[in-house]
């Protein structure tokens, strides 16, 4: 059998066949080029961005995601983020990690993306989008978004901003971020994380219902009671008791799963504490 020839040696058939009247082939070619950066292959798929189909949108989104960390590759995903292909997009902006971080700061003012874009930055993790986050808290229409971004962030400039809003008791913002203020332990503080656990509008209380979930596993008693009491009265009671995928895997580790835990960060350990999936749309109250 001949051995196969490199791409580059292919190149001129390959950029030949990206005009071919047969899409399958001119796909197959755009994913031989984009291995080579070859810049007809850039100039293909860059164009398949803005194409008015969504498949062929998110094709060139995940070609061109993990290979190429160019600026107008990363504004392309970012202008994306409005549009029906935007979770192609998120996962391809996660994934170029830091490169990533500076445009998006810069397109955080834009209200279409901006929900999509502070849940990125809370997936990559990046230190230098703690600022930018902090301004967003300040903004009624990404204040609980930020919260619980900041809220994953291990940084004395995050904390701060998030004691900030405790001090003022801020209901939304100590909904959004009360993963972080039940590791931090602070006494004084369940009282409020019960009020901002009861203020969540009743619209959203069937959205939310997985939030009492960090309430009853927290390991505080007055934590889990009220957790408890809010999920017997508006949710359907699975929060209350162990729900059978959660004894299975529990079998199988040997232990029970993970759950934020009360004062493990004073511990110094995260205490579960972990990033979320991207949502389709905000569950947070207003």
């Amino acid at each position: 059998m001949d051995k196969p020839l490199p791409v580059k040696i292919l190149a001129p058939e390959l950029v030949t066949l990206l005009h071919s009247s047969d899409g399958g082939l001119r796909w197959w070619a755009a994913e031989a080029l984009v291995k080579i950066r070859h810049p007809h292959a850039m100039k293909f798929l860059l164009e398949a961005l803005k194409s008015d189909q969504l498949a062929q949108r998110s094709r060139a989104i995940k070609l061109l995601s993990n290979r190429v960390k160019t600026p107008q590759v990363i504004n392309c995903f970012i202008e994306a983020l409005s549009e029906d292909s935007w979770l192609e997009a998120w996962h391809a902006l996660v994934a170029m990690g830091a490169p990533a971080v500076g445009p998006l700061i810069k397109a955080l003012d834009d209200p279409k993306r901006a929900t999509h874009i502070i849940g990125i930055l809370k997936k990559i993790g990046d230190a230098r989008a703690v600022p930018a986050l902090i301004r967003a808290l300040r903004d009624p229409l990404t204040c609980t978004e930020a919260a619980e971004a900041l809220g994953s962030f291990d940084d004395p400039r995050a904390a701060r901003a998030l004691k900030q809003a405790l001090k003022r008791g801020d209901l939304k913002v100590i909904y959004a971020a009360h993963e972080f203020f039940i590791r931090q332990g602070r006494e004084g503080t369940q009282r409020l994380l019960i009020r901002a656990l009861h203020a969540i509008p009743r619209q959203l209380r069937h959205h939310d219902g997985s939030r009492a979930y960090h309430f009853i596993r927290s390991g505080n008693p007055r934590l889990a009671a009220a957790g408890r009491r809010w999920d017997r009265r508006y949710g359907d009671g699975n929060w209350s008791h162990p729900r059978p995928e959660e004894k299975l895997l529990a079998s199988i580790f040997g232990k029970p799963l993970e759950s934020v835990r009360w004062g493990s960060a004073r511990l110094g350990c995260n205490g579960g504490a972990g990033t979320a999936s991207p949502r389709p749309r905000s569950h947070h109250p207003r």
